[in-house]
């Protein structure tokens, strides 16, 4: 905290754009539910305070849908509905932890006239994903699934064995399009309440997975 508040000092940041974490897929977040509450909640305590201390003019948090209720009255998300009830068990350390931020953030604006913006980008894809079992997501795991498929000589046809009913469905959204949302959050007067960061569609699991078994 105290490298990173003399950073703050010595350099004079304009901004902070807050996009670290410790976050993975299902079985890592299962297993981690305490690690995950702990870092991610005291990172973003941290660049809340040292901005708050330094005087800087703008942070943005960035969020997630992990933060949202279980069971939404509405889908897509609606940002209304944040704190409306438990997130989902398998990732409630790490939504906890990133909703808690979330009302920190509008805390601080309103207390100590803080400018915050807090973005909450819906699920992500894009260059650079993780392709580790532990820690992908839903797109690169399952582009990682029928890759090892094609070269699989134990499975005649490449069949690919996918988790559920396929009738979940997800807002995915490009990473290079939320870069984009987060420079014009830098650039526009925006308040404290959270913006849900995505394409406002909805794609089914099954879509998702003919989609790539496709493109394949």
């Amino acid at each position: 905290l105290d490298s990173f508040s003399n950073l703050c000092k010595n350099v004079g940041f304009d901004a902070i754009v807050h996009l670290a974490g410790v976050v993975g897929g299902i079985g890592f977040n299962v297993n981690n539910q305490g690690k995950l509450l702990y870092h991610n909640l005291q990172m973003g305590m941290n660049v809340l305070t040292v901005a708050k201390e330094n005087n800087i003019s703008k942070v943005i948090m960035l969020g997630t849908t992990c933060s949202y209720p279980c069971v939404p009255k509405t889908i897509p998300f609606v940002e209304d509905e944040l704190f409306d009830g438990m997130p989902e068990l398998t990732n409630s350390g790490y939504g906890i932890a990133k909703r808690t931020l979330v009302k920190m953030g509008m805390e601080y604006s309103k207390q100590y006239g803080m400018k915050v913006v807090n973005l909450i980008p819906t699920n992500m894809f894009g260059e650079h994903d993780h392709f580790e079992e532990e820690k992908s997501h839903v797109i690169p795991a399952l582009i990682k699934k029928f890759e090892s498929a094609r070269f699989d000589s134990s499975r005649p046809g490449g069949v690919v064995n996918v988790w559920g009913t396929g009738s979940a469905s997800r807002d995915f959204l490009y990473v290079g399009d939320c870069g984009r949302a987060i420079a014009t959050a830098l650039e526009k007067d925006i308040g404290p309440e959270p913006i849900n960061l995505g394409t406002g569609r909805e794609t089914t699991i099954k879509s998702l997975t003919e989609t790539i078994n496709k493109m394949g």
